[in-house]
C-alpha cells in the first residue's frame, strides 16, 4: 500500500467510525448522562439540603451542577463509545494496521543505510515519532473534542506499531555485522507478523485509555463534591 493510499485509507477510517453506532452511541451517552443526573441528586440530597441555604443560592448551584454533569457525562459517554467502537473496528481492519506499519518501517529504514546492531534504538525511535507525527499531521482530523480523540487515538496506534517495530528490528539485528541484515529482510519480517501481534499490544494501550477516562470521570465528577466538602 503506497502512502497516499494509506493516508487516505485512515482518513476515511476517522471520518465514518461512528456511522452505524448510533445505538451504541446513544446508550454510552445516555449511560454518561444518567451518572451525571444521579452525581446532582446526590449532591443535593446529601450536600446542599442539609446544609440549609436559601433557595436562590440553592436553585444556582443545581443549575450550575446540572450543566458541570450533564457536559461531562455527556463526554465521558461519547469517549467510552468512540474507544470502544475504535477497538472493535481496529480487529476488522488489519490491513490498514500492516499496511501503515509496512510504510512506516520502509521509511524509517530507508534513513539507515547500514543497518547492524550498533544503531541506538533512541536513534530509530526518534525517526519513526518523526515520520508518525507527519502521517498524523497529513490527516488533518477536525478541531474540537472528537478531533481531539481522533488525534489521541491515533498517537496511542503510532505508539504501539512503534514498540512493535523497535522489538522486531532489535530481534533481527541481535549480533549481526553492517550488511547481513537488509531493510527488505526486516520488512518481510514484519509483514509475516500475524494479526495477533500487531493487534495485542495495540488493544492493550486501549484499555489504558478506557481506565484513563474513568480515572478522569472520577476526577471530573468528584470536583463539586470536593468544593462543597471544603466550603
Amino acid at each position: 500500500m503506497e502512502k497516499s493510499g494509506v493516508v487516505a485509507y485512515w482518513k476515511n477510517f476517522f471520518s465514518d467510525l461512528l456511522t452505524g453506532t448510533f445505538k451504541n452511541l446513544f446508550i454510552y451517552c445516555a449511560g454518561g448522562l444518567a451518572l451525571g443526573m444521579a452525581a446532582v441528586y446526590v449532591l443535593y440530597r446529601f450536600f446542599m439540603e442539609p446544609a440549609g441555604w436559601n433557595a436562590f443560592l440553592q436553585w444556582t448551584a443545581v443549575l450550575l451542577s446540572l450543566a458541570w454533569y450533564g457536559a461531562w457525562g455527556l463526554f465521558h459517554g461519547l469517549a467510552a463509545c468512540a474507544v470502544s467502537t475504535i477497538e472493535r473496528k481496529l480487529s476488522e481492519m488489519v490491513d490498514g494496521l500492516h499496511g501503515l506499519l509496512d510504510l512506516l518501517s520502509r521509511e524509517v529504514l530507508g534513513r539507515f543505510p547500514k543497518l547492524d546492531n550498533r544503531i541506538p534504538r533512541e536513534d530509530l525511535e526518534r525517526k519513526f515519532d518523526e515520520i508518525g507525527k507527519s502521517y498524523l499531521d497529513e490527516l488533518r482530523l477536525k478541531r474540537g473534542p472528537m478531533g481531539l480523540l481522533y488525534r489521541i487515538v491515533f498517537a496511542t496506534i503510532l505508539k504501539s506499531l512503534k514498540f512493535f517495530f523497535l522489538d522486531e528490528v532489535a530481534e533481527k539485528l541481535k549480533g549481526k555485522t553492517a550488511g547481513a541484515v537488509t531493510p527488505a529482510d526486516i520488512e518481510s519480517a514484519l509483514r509475516r507478523a500475524g494479526a495477533e501481534m500487531v493487534l495485542s499490544p495495540i488493544l492493550d494501550n486501549f484499555l489504558l485509555l478506557k481506565i484513563f477516562n474513568y480515572a478522569f470521570m472520577i476526577v471530573t465528577f468528584g470536583i463539586p463534591f470536593g468544593i462543597l466538602w471544603k466550603f
